[in-house]
C-alpha cells in the first residue's frame, strides 16, 4: 500500500492540476461550486478511506491531508491572473480582450 504522503503527491500532480486547468478563465456559479467541492472531497475521502456509514467533516479531511478548499484556490488563482493582466501594457492582446471583465 502506498503512503498518504505518496498519495496526496499523486493527487495533486494528476487529479488537482486537471482540475484547476482553465480556472482564471471560468465564471463560477454556486451549482460549479457545490459540484467541485464535492468531488474535490469525494476524491480526499477515497484516499483516506473514510465511507459513507463514518460521518467525518469536511474539515477534518481536510486538516488530515493538509489540503486547502479548492474553491478558495481558484479564487486565489482568479485574483493572481486579475493582477497580471491587470499590469500589462494597454496595448496588449490580452487587456484588449479582457477590459469589459475587469
Amino acid at each position: 500500500m502506498y503512503r498518504l504522503k505518496t498519495k496526496m503527491r499523486l493527487f495533486s500532480s494528476i487529479v488537482k492540476s486537471t482540475l484547476l486547468y482553465g480556472c482564471e478563465c471560468l465564471t463560477l456559479t454556486k451549482g460549479n461550486e457545490k459540484k467541485l467541492r464535492v468531488f474535490y472531497l469525494k476524491c480526499l475521502r477515497r484516499i483516506l478511506r473514510v465511507f459513507y456509514p463514518n460521518l467525518v467533516k469536511n474539515e477534518v479531511i481536510l486538516e488530515r491531508t493538509g489540503k486547502k478548499d479548492i474553491v478558495g484556490e481558484i479564487r486565489k488563482r482568479k485574483w493572481r491572473w486579475i493582477g497580471h493582466v491587470a499590469r500589462r501594457e494597454d496595448g496588449h492582446l490580452v487587456k484588449a480582450s479582457n477590459k469589459l471583465k475587469l
